[in-house]
């Protein structure tokens, strides 16, 4: 949305310009100062404009204009793909601004506020690169000390950009107690809070809160105010990421809390080696999904905007050493049928009249042979010639082993239950599975029946059809999801509860 004429802009001959910039709309504001999105008429490019906030720009705030072009000094000299890119710095009648290239999409913080349940997978992509970002920034001397989900950008063709080194610490410029104080208390470190010097682990300790919001939707330390927020990162060890998200595997675990240990030389030595970690848990994941069935994705149209995944089955039940119910019934049947007819023409050769012979009549030619049974059709086969219990075919014509009744020679003597038998039999309809991952958690009811908690709940078996599943959880609205279950396949329903 358009904003008004900016009030902090001081430009007479053009109050919706800085500079040679021409503001377009707000993108948003922060601590120091807010951001707008605005055009180089010079270059013709779309860029972010950060202008300082108003209080920050009287003479008695001089500390906090030299903090602000610290930005730039920091930032401007950093030239990554996973870093935003400073364009130019400057101040126009004692307004100080930086342009920043225009990135569209959303930040981290925006898109888990919406209810996203992000794949493992992707927050583990997202991680790796600010932590690649991070390590390239570390090694020319630049700490970010507010890395958090509004600082984490996520465009719109999957690239992750890191903003805002508002407050980054060069080695060049000297630390003040202020300094120490500034970034949001949730995702601080123990030596920021209490004020000891501070190193690339910094960053990695936030990179770590930052990871374990996303994996579980709930901060590590979570307080109803700052100061108890600053105790329980100081002290409060928080459980691990998979006893609110059980999708967590343990080496993703181990890893956040390994990165948000209290002590710095306990965590990750540098963000490299925790990009390595991040990338390697990636692949495993990544090699576990192409064993197991693929799936595609249907949105719910609610507005929750809950995913749900349906799998397909595998393509063979062997390979994935799962029981194949009902999937080759219709090669058996044919099988079946094939060697029935094949049974039929040999018993028919073999009990054609024998020549004028002492001893009984044989049943009369005219008489039809009974249909065989449905069940005996994938099971019935004549036994060979020349086999244990086969007539000699010299001798009189006698009937068949009772286990191909479909040469019977003789009516059964309850000829109700032979057509009973013949009936086919009902085939009992395979169970589907649904998988939930419900963010921080929810009571499950399927079809008006509470079925348990996730977590603990993990996965239910459900008949085939159309479910009514609503999910409750005492702090949020509930949520209803329509699920199909179709037999012998796998579905998936995720979900984040918000305000």
């Amino acid at each position: 949305m358009v904003t008004p004429r900016p009030t902090l802009v001081t430009n007479d001959t053009d109050p919706l310009r800085i500079g040679r910039y021409r503001l377009v709309a707000e993108l948003g504001r922060g601590a120091m100062g807010t951001v707008y999105r605005a055009e180089d008429p010079l270059l013709e490019r779309k860029i972010a404009l950060k202008v300082l906030a108003t209080e920050y720009r009287t003479a008695t705030q001089a500390a906090f204009q030299t903090r602000f072009f610290r930005e730039a000094r920091a930032a401007g000299r950093l030239n990554h793909p996973n870093i935003v890119t400073i364009h130019d710095v400057g101040e126009s009648e004692g307004t100080p601004y930086i342009a920043m290239e225009f990135l569209s999409g959303l930040n981290l913080k925006e898109t888990l506020e919406e209810g996203a349940v992000l794949p493992i997978r992707r927050l583990l992509e997202i991680a790796m690169l600010v932590a690649r970002g991070l390590d390239y920034a570390h090694q020319h001397g630049v700490i970010h000390r507010d890395i958090k989900p509004a600082n984490i950008m996520l465009l719109r063709n999957g690239t992750v950009k890191i903003m805002d080194f508002g407050i980054a610490h060069a080695p060049d410029t000297g630390a003040t107690l202020s300094d120490a104080l500034l970034g949001s208390p949730r995702y601080m470190s123990p030596e920021q809070i209490a004020n000891r010097g501070v190193d690339a682990r910094t960053d990695i300790f936030s990179l770590g809160v930052t990871l374990y919001e996303a994996l579980t939707g709930k901060d590590p330390f979570d307080a109803d105010n700052i100061p108890a927020v600053m105790q329980l990162i100081l002290q409060s060890e928080p459980p691990p990421p998979s006893s609110l998200n059980p999708d967590v595997p343990p080496a993703l675990d181990a890893l956040v809390l390994r990165a948000i240990a209290k002590a710095p030389e306990a965590r990750f030595a540098s963000a490299r080696e925790m990009a390595g970690e991040l990338a390697a848990i990636r692949r495993t994941l990544r090699d576990a999904e192409k064993a197991s069935p693929r799936a595609h994705t249907l949105r719910t149209p609610s507005a929750g905007e809950a995913t749900q995944l349906i799998t397909a089955p595998p393509a063979t039940a062997r390979a994935a050493g799962m029981p194949a119910a009902g999937r080759r019934r219709g090669p058996v049947i044919l099988i079946g049928l094939t060697l029935a007819a094949f049974g039929t023409v040999l018993a028919l050769g073999t009990h054609r009249t024998p020549p004028a012979a002492p001893g009984p009549s044989p049943a009369p030619a005219s008489a039809p042979l009974p249909a065989p049974p449905a069940s005996a059709i994938e099971t019935a086969v004549p036994e060979p010639t020349g086999t244990p219990g086969q007539p000699d075919p010299a001798g009189p014509a006698a009937p068949l082993p009772a286990a191909a009744p479909a040469v019977a020679t003789e009516p059964p003597d309850h000829p109700a239950e032979a057509v009973a038998e013949s009936r086919p039999q009902p085939v009992p309809a395979v169970e589907g599975t649904l998988t939930l991952s419900v963010l921080p958690w929810g009571e499950v009811h399927v079809d008006g029946r509470k079925r348990g908690v996730t977590p603990p709940l993990r996965t239910l078996k459900l008949p085939p059809g159309t479910h009514r599943i609503e999910l409750r959880n005492a702090d949020f609205p509930p949520h209803v999801a329509t699920v199909r279950i179709e037999p012998d396949r796998n579905h998936r329903l995720t979900y984040r509860f918000r305000e």
